[in-house]
């Protein structure tokens, strides 16, 4: 489900550098099970081999919602409020035009290009709820 495939990671317990399979680019047409998951917060972090702890993945997970035509930026983990306005606005000037990896544009008709902060935002957002300020 990665596009960048296995990881290198530390555990802030036990320092032990692990090794992982990140969730950072999901389509959620594919499968209810993913979309599930992702719901549930089983993709927000990773459990650590020696002290047993979970190690939180801290990088966004892009999530592709094909039928609702919505591209979310996901932040599983709490982002101090004044990171999220600088965030937004270089993650905007990063998608904006590109067309890597396929993925839709905030510039492609009938796209929308969103960023949540926490997994309630981004239910809110999978559910066609989405707030305009949260677009790119």
């Amino acid at each position: 489900m990665s596009d960048v495939g296995f990881s290198t990671v530390k555990c802030p317990w036990c320092q032990e550098r692990i090794r992982i399979e990140p969730f950072d680019l999901v389509t959620l047409t594919t499968s209810t099970d993913v979309r599930e998951k992702l719901l549930a917060g089983e993709y927000d972090h990773f459990p650590c081999p020696t002290c047993h702890r979970e190690v939180p993945y801290l990088n966004p997970i892009v999530c592709n919602d094909v039928r609702n035509r919505v591209l979310v930026y996901y932040f599983a983990h709490p982002v101090p409020d004044e990171w999220q306005d600088a965030l937004q606005s270089s993650l905007a000037r990063a998608v904006e035009g590109t067309t890597d990896e396929g993925l839709p544009t905030p510039d492609q008709e009938g796209w929308r290009v969103c960023i949540a902060f926490g997994r309630d935002e981004l239910k809110a957002m999978l559910a066609g709820r989405i707030d305009e300020e949260d677009c790119l």
